[in-house]
């Protein structure tokens, strides 16, 4: 359902296909007009499947819609902000799943069988840092994935020998929870 003033008002958008059950909807980030969204499709529940279920697609508010991604049982998606022409799904029973072109007219999916849980629920993006992925899951806990980051970044360091020793010089572009440095030396091979 849409309301374009504040509540007040519904019109229902949904394709016939889509009233059982709809989970989701996303709007596309890189559609300045907020006219493409994607909905999250279950092909229904407590008994066989009807084979309606799947990602569906608008990009005329919700006026028709397109299956892009054929699955019974569809929670949701994600865009990731650093690739705007990529896409996670969720699915019930299926996990997570990902193309990297879903701008095309038959976008190509593949499970990521990496992700260890069969019913991921929501996909975040950390705000400050797009490498920071968050699932949480149904009745697997909050799974993340994301770049490992080194404590301190240097943007520069130098030494130098002087008369009573080594003079080490260094910058750091950032440290986090990073308390003292510690300097530690090895002595040259063959010597004692």
């Amino acid at each position: 359902f849409l309301s374009s003033d504040g509540g007040a008002t519904w019109s229902d958008r949904s394709a016939p296909s889509m009233l059982y059950w709809t989970k989701d909807i996303t709007i596309d980030p890189a559609d300045a007009t907020q006219s493409t969204w994607y909905a999250g499709v279950f092909g229904g529940w407590g008994g066989p499947p009807n084979g309606l279920g799947g990602l569906c697609k608008t990009v005329n508010r919700g006026t028709s819609w397109t299956k892009v991604f054929d699955n019974n049982y569809v929670e949701g998606c994600a865009i990731p902000p650093a690739q705007p022409g990529a896409m996670y799904v969720m699915t019930e029973q299926d996990g997570l799943w990902h193309t990297a072109n879903r701008n095309a007219q038959t976008p190509s999916f593949a499970q990521l069988a990496a992700f260890p849980f069969r019913h991921p629920l929501r996909m975040f993006f950390a705000p400050h840092d797009s490498t920071e992925m968050w699932v949480a899951t149904f009745g697997g806990g909050l799974w993340y994935s994301g770049a490992q980051k080194v404590p301190v970044e240097l943007s520069s360091f130098s030494a130098s020998a002087e008369r009573d020793g080594v003079r080490l010089r260094w910058t750091t572009e950032s440290e986090t929870n990073s308390l003292a440095f510690d300097i530690e030396r090895r002595a040259a091979a063959g010597s004692d």
